[in-house]
């Protein structure tokens, strides 16, 4: 056999068979052994099909998640497995016929080929049994006469063999005569069922009185006659036994079923190894339902693309970007499903899949689409608790405890408000304090507050003032950010999908912009997410938020952007499909595809409704025969049919064809957008018509447009939504949504409590339609005015609770836009107090959305109307810090001094350097007695008009230190005054804060600018504040306390400060607290690889477009930093130049420019500090000069002390010294020496800080006056104090210069010792640039 014509190897996996050799079987002897019943398609399934058998699991809906269980996919039983088995022989069977003749197309037709010519090898690989079909042989070679005859009606009768494992009944039909053979080679076959089943003997014989075989055509039902002699033979291998035996006919005697090419075979046999389940088993009723749910239909290569992603994802490679797809397509073009099946797939495989949903009605909360994957992620996580399985459990525990750690007790009830089953997922104690390495004083603090008081500290009352507004946004968005880097920080992959992204507001665009940045940002977070985002891209015009957003991700250097086209299917790929929903070879639903890909051009929910239009009984065009057990249709009588161009004229004609009622409760819930809740929906029972309105939906769900799940109503597609909503005319909506909201409002008492909230919410949203599709006020002049003045203070409520409840200020302002329309006429006169609301409210939205040109226009129709100074101060207050924060500095100064002047506290407009210095002076004295222990009894401020004053000066202080620094401490002052006079308030903590900066700055009282800036936090103890912390300690730590405590202290207070500013939403000053925690980290020694990681972070953070270089306003001095650690570390600035889309030099001339522009000397100033470090750290000592004098010719007012200047004086100083020294400089001998002065002032102040660099510079001093053994003692005694200390930098750097010290004095073995201890410390301290560079000297 094995040398016979048309040997072929073929491989087919089994798992029992132990077999070490290959094992030889004819075809007889596999049929009936038990290998013919092994689980060995799988690789025959695989070489057939070009895709991998994740993408066929999806494709053909089977999954391995909760939802998938053994009842939807049950094993399957000995008689499936060895169809499968033999439908895989078949294939390989006709693939090598093929392939030996494949130079000669026709030769293939003449071949003879019996069941005794094929064996099958049977093969061990890797420890597992393998089929192998090795050779097929065909007895008696090539007919000379009729092709197809031969080969077809041969493959029939194998086939028969095959499928029934030789099960033969003689006599199936009477034979007619018996057959013989005259020794022709055309003859060579022999009697057998297959000729009584479809030969007829003519009992004429030729003219040679040789007998002649006619073959006759099959009857039409002899598929049928096939399955009721073979009981258990499936439908689908009775139809390809027909149509070979068919094909065997001639051109006018074959049914239009016949096969007429071996191609068609081969395609028959394909389907069925792929697709057993659609194309080989029989389906047990489904074929006889048109059925487009099951599967998902098409996308193969969308799907495969997508699990490609999904795979690098899981694959953990380093530094993997974070992978976006965004796919885009008209409506029914099949982008939900494909993600959804995609999305279940992988939670089988331990994803979480979170979808999110943007809906086109208006009424739904802006940002209830964003966080609704997290809500449901909490529900599984929930479930896999419930469930207790260990390593659910085990996971379980680890977010509890990563959630709780972060975002503390007040965070997760804050973030519960947008989130309600987090608070019952962490229904655990929180601790107060989350956060490490925090200040013992601040850790007693929050421990000792009470529950009502971590609560109020928390911010989880009303706002009071725009500003907290604005915080309580941020709050909710960094909550948000953290909560969702913890999940991901787990390991445990993600796929959070949002549909429809076409319907977000720009708000929310921008809102998931930062979302997507911030997770991008941080390697974790990254590389355990995949981000899709659907949308119909012909309803996006270029100049929408949408492409902005998605430009704006994909300019991120860490972040892969996908962008997916979904068209409508090919005629190809729709014939793919309707061949499965209809379980017939593509073959033969050729004919019906060519006609419904014309109609519909590939649209898949437009070939849906289409295909069940086609099914309607009235039509009867495609209906399933009972007799032929198969679809059947009128192609010809299909293409005459006349529809619409699109779908929605196909469900016109269903829609209209229901019953009055049930189309009227539709047209209702479409109202309501995608979804409806049937508790509300009740509520409208007899509205229009519409009677027994939740019977009437569930009629509809049973014709397949709406789902249920529970008491919601679902859509199943968006366009079934449009098409029924616009059912109802464009003139008539707004009166219809008119009458939905008032019926709600008057139905309200008779809903029950847990949804009353959402049905006034609802109630205000179909109102507020008539506003957002009229755009004017006509519409509202309809309304009498009471009804006005109602639906005015409803939108002021809903506008209260979506900003204080969930800081969604785009719902907010929408609101309150409303509400302003539906103010009656004078309403300032006759409704003042509710108008005055209003207007403040949105005052507040403009301030948080930082529309300031358009908030300074609405201020002044409020202070135009306002009736008293009261009633101003609130839009004053935001006025003034508007017009700080958009650069009118001078008229916002102007504005504050009238305000202040005004209220009776008038602030000067002009003061010199010598009187500042004597009010700070005599304050201090009046002050000096107060100690934080008399705070717990000092009498509290009660009065209005000071608590306004202290209120509007608190706000402007920040941005008065830099525009003003003479002025800033007379601020300072004048609120110390209004607290010494008046009592304390939350206020009075930032104005001692800024006094004691003030004092340790202008009049170097380190000690009483210390005292008062502890007093400080005190006050923010007493109140139990934590929302001003960040600001607060931002002074405290970064300014005053580094002068009295060890620097390595200040870099946790400041850390704390951090973390409790972002807790707080207040996000301004927590990112000043990391620029200093930085810079003060980097003198404190810490190792410089995690500072410069941390120094990118913080960097990204402040980018807010790279494309359009808008960054945080602190981010270019930030970056001079990151620069200057580069040097150090010896990275090049090439892969931050490309993150940051700025050089080093473009920084500079940024800062530079800034400070010709706005005269702000701190711009100017960092970037000769910058300069500094990296000359000084390389011994470039005249550059060093120069940008010193350069730094205080930018600090000619009596300013603040900064840190930074601790380094700026033990700098400037020690290359004072080197210089003098070799150049015998006089001048720069002074100038050394006052620095040394100033560093021994400090020492006095604070030895941990400064001893180990005033005793460098005494030795550079002693060095430059050629005392060397005091300078060498020195030297010792600095190296010794920075290591006693852990200033590892600074013990660095002592070695270096006592090394080049010993060097120049010929002290060359101790200088040898001393440099190579340098350089190992330079290395530990990770300066690898530096430590290669220290010799040569």
């Amino acid at each position: 056999l094995q040398a016979a014509a048309g040997c072929v190897a073929v491989c087919c996996h089994h798992n029992i068979l132990n077999m070490q050799t290959t094992t030889t079987l004819s075809l007889r002897q596999w049929i009936a052994s038990d290998y013919a019943t092994l689980q060995s398609s799988h690789g025959i399934k695989s070489r057939a099909s070009t895709w991998s058998q994740e993408v066929i699991d999806v494709y053909d809906g089977k999954y391995n998640d909760a939802v998938d269980t053994d009842e939807a996919h049950p094993p399957k039983g000995t008689d499936e497995i060895y169809r499968e088995n033999a439908a895989a022989v078949a294939f390989l069977l006709v693939e090598n016929l093929m392939d030996e003749v494949s130079n000669d197309n026709v030769a293939i037709y003449r071949k003879f080929i019996s069941m005794e010519g094929i064996t099958v090898a049977l093969e061990a690989i890797h420890g597992e049994s393998t089929f192998a079909l090795k050779c097929v042989s065909v007895l008696g070679g090539y007919a000379n006469g009729i092709l197809q005859i031969s080969l077809f009606y041969s493959l029939a009768e194998i086939f028969l063999k095959l499928f029934t494992r030789n099960e033969f009944i003689p006599d199936w039909f009477s034979a007619i005569g018996s057959s013989s053979t005259s020794g022709n080679e055309d003859e060579w076959f022999e009697v057998s069922t297959m000729q009584d089943l479809f030969l007829h003997n003519d009992a004429d014989s030729s003219s040679s009185g040789q007998s002649q075989k006619h073959y006759r055509q099959m009857e039409s039902n002899t598929s049928s006659k096939l399955r009721n002699q073979y009981s258990t033979l499936p439908i689908p291998i009775c139809r390809l036994i027909a149509d070979l035996v068919d094909g065997s006919n001639s051109d006018v005697s074959r049914t239009n079923t016949a096969f007429t090419s071996i191609n068609h075979v081969l395609d028959d046999l394909k389907q069925m190894v792929i697709e057993p389940d659609v194309f080989l088993h029989d389906a047990q009723g489904s074929n006889s339902i048109l059925d487009f749910k099951t599967r998902l239909y098409g996308r193969k290569e969308e799907i495969s693309h997508l699990l490609y992603k999904a795979e690098r994802i899981q694959s953990k490679r380093n530094n993997a970007p974070l992978e976006v797809i965004s796919i885009r397509g008209y409506s029914g073009s099949g982008k939900s499903s494909l993600v959804q099946r995609v999305g279940r797939y992988l939670s089988g495989q331990g994803w979480f899949f979170l979808r999110g949903k943007f809906d086109r009605m208006p009424q739904n909360d802006a940002f209830a689409a964003i966080v609704s994957p997290f809500e449901d992620f909490c529900s599984i996580v929930q479930g896999m608790k419930d469930r207790g399985n260990a390593c659910d459990v085990e996971y379980c525990t680890r977010l509890s405890r990563a959630v709780k750690d972060s975002l503390g007790r007040s965070g997760i009830r804050y973030l519960s408000r947008v989130i309600p089953s987090l608070s019952q997922l962490f229904n655990d104690r929180v601790e107060a304090n989350a956060s490490h390495n925090i200040p013992h004083a601040v850790m007693d603090r929050v421990d000792s507050a009470s529950p009502s008081d971590l609560s109020s500290s928390s911010g989880e009352n009303i706002p009071q003032n725009a500003v907290e507004a604005s915080m309580s946004q941020r709050r909710l968005e960094l909550l948000l950010f953290t909560f969702v880097e913890k999940i991901l920080a787990l390991d445990r992959p993600i796929l959070l999908f949002y549909d429809d992204v076409q319907w977000a507001d720009a708000s929310t665009l921008d809102f998931l912009g930062k979302f997507l940045k911030n997770i991008a940002d941080h390697k974790t977070s990254r590389a355990n997410i995949l981000f899709v985002q659907c949308y119909r891209d012909n309803e996006v015009e270029p100049t929408d938020p949408l492409p902005h957003m998605v430009s704006t991700i994909a300019s991120h250097d860490c972040s892969n952007l996908t962008q997916m086209q979904l068209e409508g299917f090919s005629q190809k790929a729709l014939n793919t499909i309707l061949s499965a929903v209809l379980h017939l070879p593509c073959r033969i639903t050729s004919s019906l595809t060519s006609v419904v890909h014309q109609k519909t051009r590939g649209n898949m929910l437009f070939c849906i409704e289409f295909m069940k239009s086609l099914e309607n009984q009235d039509k009867n065009l495609l209906r399933f025969s009972l007799s032929d057990q198969r679809w059947v249709w009128d192609a010809d009588s299909i293409s005459l049919i006349t529809i619409s161009g699109n779908v929605a004229g196909l469900l016109m004609n269903k829609l209209l064809s229901m019953e009055k009622a049930v189309l009227n409760s539709l047209i209702l819930a479409s109202c309501f957008g995608s979804q409806v809740n049937s508790d509300i929906i009740t509520l409208l029972d007899g509205l229009r018509g519409a009677t027994n309105i939740v019977d009437n939906l569930d009629s509809v769900v049973n014709e397949g447009l709406l789902e249920r799940a529970g008491p919601l109503f679902m859509f199943v597609h968006d366009s079934i939504q449009e098409c029924v909503y616009e059912l109802t005319p464009k003139s008539d909506r707004i009166q219809l949504h008119v009458e939905i909201g008032s019926l709600l409002i008057a139905s309200g008492s008779k809903a029950s409590p847990d949804i009353i909230e959402e049905v006034f919410s609802r109630a205000v949203g179909h109102i507020n339609t008539c506003i957002c599709q009229n755009g004017g006020n006509d519409i509202c002049n309809q309304f009498s005015p009471l009804h006005r003045l109602v639906f005015a203070k409803l939108n002021l409520k809903a506008s209260q609770k979506s900003s204080a409840n969930k800081s969604d200020f785009s719902s907010a302002e929408a609101h309150l836009k409303a509400a302003m329309k539906f103010l009656p006429e004078n309403s300032w006169v006759d409704q003042y107090e509710l108008t005055l609301h209003i207007y403040e409210e949105y005052s507040t939205v403009l301030f948080v959305k930082k529309r300031f040109e358009e908030l300074i226009s609405h201020i002044d129709v409020v202070l135009n109307n306002a009736r008293c100074l009261g009633d101003k101060m609130k839009v004053q207050e935001m006025l003034i810090s508007a017009l700080f924060l958009s650069g009118a500095t001078t008229t916002a100064v102007d504005s504050l001094r009238a305000v202040l002047d005004s209220l009776g506290f008038p602030f000067p407009a002009a003061i010199d350097n010598d009187s500042v210095d004597d009010v700070i002076n005599t304050l201090n004295k009046t002050t000096k007695e107060l100690t934080v222990a008399q705070l717990h009894s000092y009498p509290l401020m009660t009065e209005s008009v000071p608590l306004q004053a202290m209120r509007i000066m608190s706000c402007v202080t920040m941005p008065f230190s830099l525009s003003s620094p003479t002025m800033f401490p007379m601020m300072a002052c004048q609120m110390m005054q209004l607290t010494l006079q008046h009592g304390l308030c939350l206020e009075s903590a930032l104005a001692f804060a800024n006094f004691g900066y003030s004092l340790s700055g202008r009049c170097a009282n380190l000690d009483d600018g210390y005292r008062h800036g502890k007093i400080s936090l005190a006050i923010l103890d007493r109140f139990k504040d934590t929302k001003r912390l960040a600001k607060v300690a931002f002074i405290v730590h970064g300014f005053l306390s580094v002068w009295k405590e060890p620097i390595q202290a200040t870099v946790e207070g400041l850390q704390y400060s951090v973390n409790q500013g972002f807790l707080e939403g207040d996000y301004d000053n927590a990112t000043l607290n990391r620029v200093v925690l930085l810079r003060q980290a980097l003198m404190a020694g810490m190792h410089l690889s995690k500072l410069r990681d941390k120094q990118e972070s913080l960097c990204r953070e402040m980018m807010y477009n790279k494309a359009k270089k808008k960054f945080f306003v602190s981010f270019n001095p930030a970056l001079g930093d990151l620069y200057t650690l580069l040097a150090l570390t010896g990275d090049t600035d090439e892969n931050i130049e490309s993150i940051f889309a700025t050089t080093r030099k473009e920084n500079e001339d940024i800062l530079l420019q800034r400070y010709d522009i706005s005269k702000v000397e701190t711009a100017a100033r960092v970037v000769y500090y910058h300069r500094v470090l990296r000359s000084f750290w390389f011994r470039d000592y005249e550059t060093v000069l120069n940008c010193s004098k350069k730094y205080d010719q930018y600090n000619k007012t009596k300013e603040l002390l900064r840190s930074v200047d601790i380094w700026m004086v033990l700098f400037f100083g020690i290359a004072c010294f080197v210089v003098s020294r070799k150049d015998n400089n006089i001048r720069l001998m002074s100038d050394g020496e006052q620095q040394l002065t100033t560093m021994q002032r400090w020492e006095h102040a604070c030895k941990w800080n400064f001893e180990n660099k005033a005793l460098l510079l005494q030795a550079e001093f002693y060095y430059a006056r050629k005392e060397h053994e005091q300078a060498k003692a020195c030297y010792e005694r600095s190296i010794a104090s920075a290591k006693q200390h852990n200033f590892l930098h600074e013990e660095a750097l002592a070695n270096e210069m006592f090394g080049i010290f010993c060097v120049e004095t010929g002290d060359s073995a101790r200088a040898a010792s001393v440099l190579e201890e340098a350089r190992r410390l330079y290395q530990q301290w990770g300066a690898h640039e530096k430590a290669s560079r220290l010799l040569p000297l």
